[in-house]
């Protein structure tokens, strides 16, 4: 019910904010999905609503010791009952030292309980190398003795699922003495309950449920830059997918949810553990410093990126000759110093205008805070809860997500800032073609846009049709009235060609007084009507130079067609020709080619 009415609110919430900026839009597209997995992981991480008998009953206490060869007779005897210290709660964590723990449990009596009927199950949340769990049954001096861990497969008595759980004898005796011994070489935090079998198997589910969203999520994230990677060939996408499958490799194993997948491989992959980490954090520094340019946008980080490679790799094949206390301390070490060098590399490269950073900064502190939380549950400052331990989880998830985030925000960006170049190359080209004065093409552009239309109807058996003219005695005017003003009659000639040709055919600029028009899909009579109400409009043209006095100028033109084999050189001479013909014959007039 909580979970519906968060999940109202944040639709709620979410509808508002769609309508308050397109950036909140972004931003509710990334806050969504977290909160929904941040909901997912308190929901199966909730195991404390219980029926039945609470794990605080079972009244605790604790023998621990480096030494092996204390037996479980020697433990429960009553000579042993003062080793024993109190333990209060039904969570332990006893650091990262490698030491065999004796736990003493009271079992509980259930004769006056519902619980009484069905099946009990004494459960751990998280996975232990080695546990040897004794139940006393009613049987005198007889306790049945139950093994499980990673260490004992394929010879264990545990219950199928993430972590142990050992289904207790029905005939066990109540109010007696149980005894666990636990041994493990990497972090022993842990959670005990007593639970009857339906109850257990509903709390296994929530968490499969979870870890199965995660797991696909990291999958997803993976297979999705995994085809970018093959498309556009980038390094970072293929560092990323590598880092993303180990650190599901390294999470799957930690938190037990290979052992559903393959049990034989949960033992393998949880004795060279820290070795997954490890090569996890070589492939996400790789992946840091090709993703935030390190080399050209913050080059003064590369000797800390480098160094850090460094030791992480040296820490690789250190494992390989150390014990894995030693390499699971040095694991920690890293994956606590490593973040903080990302995020003060993130703030930087943010500060210089990487946008895309921001994505990747919440991802990595997100990553760092569990972490931190991660790192004091493995040592014992801080106590044990699914919580911290799914938290690592779930924060690897999220910010595969962010990174996937960030990355295809790189991409829109990349494509952006390409688009935006390209725009600026046509632009460039574009203005190049064009006449500055008259706003018509160049002769550079005539130059390449009438071989290609010759060609085009020569293949098309299109007609073309070519006009040539200029304006008459144009260097008159400008030693009369000036160049300047001899400009404004460039410029109104542009316009009326410009009003005049349109669509129907390509105008340019050839020379100083000198204009072309190419028709291609124009026959030449068409052609010479349209030339003729060019120079008519142009005729009709009123410029006032000085006061009061008004001046028309004028223009000659030729025209021809484009005869059958003519090269386009020829088409040219001939309406050339035509052109001087028209100036001979007195000016202001259209001359057709011969």
């Amino acid at each position: 019910m909580k979970f519906i009415l968060a999940f109202s609110y944040l639709r709620k919430f979410g509808g508002f904010t769609l309508k308050v900026s397109q950036h909140s839009n972004s931003l509710i597209r990334v806050i969504f999905p977290i909160v929904i997995i941040f909901l997912l992981t308190l929901t199966g991480c909730s195991a404390d609503e219980r029926t039945g008998v609470s794990s605080k009953d079972l009244e605790y206490a604790i023998f621990t010791t480096e030494k092996a060869e204390y037996s479980i007779d020697q433990v429960a005897s009553p000579e042993f009952a003062d080793k024993f210290i109190s333990h209060e709660q039904p969570i332990f964590n006893f650091g990262l030292i490698s030491e065999i723990h004796w736990i003493r449990f009271r079992l509980p009596d259930l004769s006056s309980q519902e619980d009484a009927l069905s099946e009990q199950v004494l459960s751990f949340d998280y996975g232990l190398d080695d546990i040897k769990v004794f139940i006393p049954v009613e049987q005198a001096n007889h306790l049945v003795s139950l093994q499980g861990g990673f260490d004992s497969y394929p010879h264990n008595d545990e219950l199928a699922g993430l972590s142990p759980a050992f289904l207790v004898p029905s005939d066990y005796e109540e109010a007696a003495h149980g005894f666990i011994r636990i041994q493990t070489s990497g972090s022993s935090g842990f959670r005990i309950d007593w639970l009857d079998r339906n109850l257990h198997e509903n709390i296994a589910q929530n968490r499969i449920l979870l870890l199965g969203s995660l797991s696909g999520l990291l999958l997803a994230m993976a297979l999705y830059n995994f085809i970018l990677f093959l498309t556009l060939r980038n390094k970072q996408y293929l560092y990323y997918v590598l880092f993303a499958l180990s650190m599901l490799l390294y999470q799957s194993t930690i938190v037990g949810s290979i052992r559903i997948a393959y049990p034989p491989l949960a033992s393998i992959f949880f004795e060279y553990g820290q070795l997954m980490s490890l090569v996890a954090m070589v492939l996400w520094l790789l992946f840091a410093y090709h993703f935030l340019n390190i080399s050209e946008n913050l080059p003064r980080f590369k000797p800390a990126f480098f160094a850090m490679i460094f030791l992480a790799i040296s820490a690789v094949m250190v494992s390989f000759l150390i014990g894995e206390q030693e390499a699971n301390i040095l694991a920690y070490i890293l994956g606590l110093s490593m973040p903080l060098l990302a995020i003060i590399s993130a703030f930087a490269s943010r500060k210089k205008g990487y946008r895309v950073s921001s994505f990747y900064l919440a991802g990595i502190v997100m990553l760092f805070m569990a972490v931190i939380a991660f790192a004091l549950r493995g040592w014992g400052i801080i106590p044990h809860s699914l919580v911290v331990t799914y938290g690592i989880f779930t924060a690897t998830s999220v910010e595969t997500m962010l990174y996937s985030f960030a990355l295809a925000t790189q991409i829109r960006y990349l494509s952006i800032e390409n688009y935006t170049l390209q725009q600026q190359r046509s632009e460039l080209s574009r203005i190049s073609l064009i006449d500055h004065l008259t706003g018509l093409y160049n002769k550079r552009d005539f130059n390449s846009t009438y071989q290609k239309e010759v060609s085009r109807a020569e293949n098309d058996d299109l007609p073309l049709s070519l006009i040539l003219l200029d304006i008459d005695l144009f260097k008159g005017i400008n030693d009369t009235y000036g160049h300047r003003n001899g400009d404004k009659v460039l410029k109104r000639l542009g316009l009326v060609l410009k009003e005049w040709v349109r669509e129907r055919g390509h105008a340019c600029r050839v020379g100083g007084e000198e204009f072309a028009i190419i028709l291609t899909g124009t026959a030449k009579e068409e052609a010479e009507v349209l030339a003729e109400e060019i120079r008519r409009a142009f005729s009709e043209e009123v410029f006032l130079f000085e006061p009061e006095k008004k001046l028309n100028c004028t223009i000659s033109l030729g025209v021809g067609q484009l005869k059958p084999g003519e090269s386009g050189n020829a088409l040219y001479d001939r309406v050339d020709k035509a052109l001087y013909k028209a100036k001979y014959e007195g000016r202001n007039r259209v001359a057709a080619a011969g």
